[in-house]
């Protein structure tokens, strides 16, 4: 047994020789806990195929009774042949880069909206670049005919890549809109973990997913975004008919000055719609972490308070003065020019849960300088509990220094007061924070 291919990859797993495993020892007094025993069951699979359960390391816990079981049951007493090697997937195609206005600053990257496309950034682009070139990424399964990606992350990819391209060194700007805005999140968390800066992220508009992903609503909800931006009066209602798309193409020519004729309007419509369809059908399974690492964050628009709780730090809150059902037409973004302007507040405190009836809890950072943690901790008091983090960020993401640990402390504790002038107070920690208290 000693010298038996499974014996070795236990061996592996707990990093001592075969010869030093006793075949009748309980693995839990070899040191084989719950993660030793998931990466020795991953270099079983490899080896012989992920059709054996893992839980299998679990229900024969010993080295005898471990692999007895297996050739008894799933290797039929023969040595079985390793699997071959599993090819990896071959990497999407980077996101095609559109040029949209020159500058000569850091550039700002507009991310393809649901559509997979730049429609929406057409009017806003020039205004929220500042000094830097305004430049868009397409979506590459827009207009495409490649099979279309299994997992958000394909896209996120598609985007780095072609921001790696083109900006190889950083720092990034980023934008994205409405239910987009999620992956416009997701490409800067994927910056932050490859180490570049991200020194600003504006999410305009953020939106919820579409709940109804249908066709018909999809070409509605494309047809609005279009009418917005091209100042087509009134509503367009999805036509009904053998090519309803044609027919929207046509009396969106007809109510605004479209840049295209109706049968490449027709085309690009189609296209838009399928694009939004596969990208709510992907953000299905996004399960939302909060983003950390981005130096400024604005949110304007609707759901800007939502979204603001998957930011750490908290960012900028720019209310959208036009309304979210305008924040595209041709006079409204002008007023977007002071998205960077910080909001009032005292910077050290953290709302992460400004509402409710019960009495506010104050939590002390980690030894991060954050209070990530607080947005768990919030779901799981529930809404009816304000929460509030003592941060040592400012909204300008610069580090608040302190000389002593008194000092961070009646910091602290006048900007507890700020908050809730009489006691009693409940004050909480978490790591670092604990002590701090």
């Amino acid at each position: 047994m000693l010298d038996d291919p499974l014996s070795r990859i236990v061996a592996q797993g707990i990093g001592v020789e075969p010869r030093d495993v006793d075949p009748d020892r309980e693995f839990t007094d070899l040191g084989i806990d719950s993660i030793a025993g998931l990466r020795i069951m991953q270099a079983v699979q490899l080896e012989y195929g992920d059709h054996i359960p893992m839980l299998t390391i679990a229900e024969h816990s010993t080295l005898r009774r471990f692999v007895g079981h297996l050739r008894e049951t799933y290797l039929d007493g023969r040595a079985v042949p390793p699997a071959p090697p599993r090819q990896p997937p071959a990497p999407p195609d980077p996101a095609r880069v559109v040029p949209i206005a020159p500058g000569t600053g850091t550039p700002m990257y507009f991310l393809p909206g649901e559509t997979g496309e730049l429609t929406w950034a057409l009017h806003l682009a020039g205004r929220l670049a500042g000094d830097g070139p305004a430049t868009g990424l397409e979506s590459p399964w827009f207009d495409a005919p490649a099979a279309p990606p299994d997992a958000l992350d394909a896209v996120v990819d598609a985007c780095v890549r072609a921001l790696r391209d083109t900006h190889a060194g950083g720092p990034y700007h980023l934008c994205g809109w409405g239910p987009a805005a999620l992956l416009a999140i997701e490409v800067a968390r994927r910056l932050v973990l490859d180490g570049a800066e991200v020194a600003r992220l504006v999410l305009v508009a953020p939106a919820p997913l579409p709940t109804d992903t249908g066709e018909p609503a999809a070409l509605a909800e494309v047809l609005r975004t279009f009418s917005a931006v091209f100042s087509a009066p009134g509503e367009i209602e999805p036509p009904a008919g053998n090519d309803p798309y044609r027919s929207a193409a046509a009396e969106l020519g007809r109510r605004a000055r479209m840049p295209m004729p109706v049968d490449q309007l027709t085309g690009w419509l189609r296209d838009a719609v399928r694009h939004r369809m596969l990208v709510a059908d992907l953000a299905r399974g996004w399960n939302p972490q909060p983003l950390v690492g981005v130096e400024v964050t604005i949110v304007a628009g609707a759901g800007a308070l939502e979204w603001s709780r998957l930011v750490v730090p908290p960012p900028v809150l720019a209310g959208d003065p036009t309304g979210s059902d305008h924040v595209l037409s041709e006079g409204g973004p002008a007023n977007t020019a002071g998205l960077s302007t910080s909001p009032p507040g005292d910077p050290v405190t953290v709302a992460v849960n400004r509402g409710g009836t019960a009495r506010p809890t104050f939590w002390v950072h980690t030894l991060l300088g954050d209070v990530s943690y607080c947005l768990n901790l919030s779901r799981h008091l529930g809404l009816d509990h304000p929460v509030f983090g003592l941060e040592q960020f400012g909204l300008d993401a610069q580090v608040r220094k302190f000389h002593t640990i008194e000092d961070m402390a009646g910091t602290y504790v006048r900007a507890i007061r700020a908050s809730q002038p009489a006691g009693p107070y409940r004050v909480g920690g978490y790591s670092f924070g604990g002590g701090g208290l």
